[in-house]
């Protein structure tokens, strides 16, 4: 009798065993998205759920889809709460924290003449896949890189992020200038004196009053020059001009004031342009142009 209750005892055990294990278990959901999300840029979102499911992505910003694989782009840098649900069931609803940062940037700095060392920047973060594209056939994939020119002309800067977006200012032009040479001829300890003052049409003016108006011209780089406060003109900063150089004149100018060097006589000539408001708020130009003599 024993061994009877023993049997059907563990043919209700098997039976119950077999039963659990026939059970469908509930299936495992999961997504994820591609690279490392930023502001303004598309992040794509996958999941594992099969083909026919009914799906509701919410990207905690208040915007939702229900596309299988959809792509969203967040507007400011946040932590936001990403949701998947599943066929309208909140068990099988799958909930991510998504970082969000601020898109990356590119810089370069350097004197951008021939032969001159341009160095290159990124705030990209350490580990990210990096392709740099100098706009004369040349890359490289290190985070800070150098580049030297060999030719004259305006290339376009590209930095690609992940091998899926460009940083923000790609498409940026730099203009690789000729090395002006002779720009260490009118700087530095060097004296220049007012010698002619002459005004629009080339009459000579009285100079009689600009008689000590001795000054230096400051030394920034190659292509970049600096006037002194002087009776002459205000303060300035003036950029070498390739356009308007040619033989044995270099010329440096902003958008008021040109300055012509004639290395082969040694002298100056500065353009100055000055507009003077009347009362009824119209404008009246007129150019001054001194010349200058180095002093002994």
């Amino acid at each position: 009798m024993k061994s009877r209750y023993s049997i059907i005892t563990g043919i209700i055990l098997v039976c119950i065993l077999i039963a659990a294990g026939c059970r469908k278990k509930d299936p495992h959901y999961d997504f994820w998205w591609s690279d490392e999300p930023v502001i303004g840029i598309p992040v794509n979102f996958y999941s594992n759920a099969n083909p026919g499911d009914k799906l509701l992505w919410d990207f905690g910003d208040g915007a939702t889809s229900t596309e299988t694989n959809p792509n969203h782009t967040f507007n400011d840098a946040s932590t936001y709460k990403v949701s998947l649900t599943v066929n309208d069931y909140t068990r099988f609803m799958v909930q991510k924290n998504v970082m969000v940062g601020n898109q990356y940037s590119l810089n370069f700095s350097g004197v951008n003449v021939i032969g001159d060392t341009i160095r290159f920047s990124t705030n990209a973060a350490p580990g990210t896949s990096l392709l740099w594209d100098f706009g004369d056939g040349s890359s490289s994939n290190i985070a800070n890189p150098y580049h030297i020119y060999g030719k004259e002309g305006v290339y376009i800067i590209k930095l690609r992020i992940n091998g899926h977006y460009d940083a923000e200012g790609s498409g940026t032009k730099l203009t690789i200038l000729k090395d002006p040479k002779y720009t260490n001829l009118i700087t530095g300890i060097k004296q220049w004196r007012l010698t002619t003052r002459k005004i629009q049409s080339w009459l000579n003016i009285d100079t009689s009053t600009f008689t000590n108006d001795t000054f230096s011209i400051g030394y920034l780089n190659k292509i970049t020059v600096s006037l002194p406060d002087t009776k002459t003109s205000k303060a300035a900063t003036l950029g070498y001009n390739p356009q308007l150089s040619h033989d044995n004149v270099l010329v440096f100018t902003d958008a008021n004031r040109i300055l012509y060097f004639d290395r082969v006589m040694d002298t100056l000539c500065f353009q100055y342009n000055y507009t003077t408001q009347t009362r009824g708020g119209s404008g009246t130009n007129t150019t001054y142009y001194y010349v200058f003599g180095r002093t002994p």
